[in-house]
């Protein structure tokens, strides 16, 4: 973004925000995954032990 205005290139200057943009987006969408995910995770019962049973004799 900061070359685009720099260098004058007023064409690039919309590619370089949707990349700009486009790269916030999915910043947001992995932190918002990765709180969604210890919500789950918090909120999911424990599984337990499972259980070994014994050979018949």
């Amino acid at each position: 973004m900061h070359a685009a205005i720099e260098d004058g290139e007023e064409d690039a200057i919309p590619a370089a925000l949707a990349l700009l943009w486009a790269d916030q987006y999915l910043d947001t969408l992995w932190r918002l995954e990765a709180h969604l995910g210890r919500h789950a995770a918090q909120s999911s019962p424990r599984t337990a032990s499972p259980q070994v049973i014994p050979a018949s004799a």
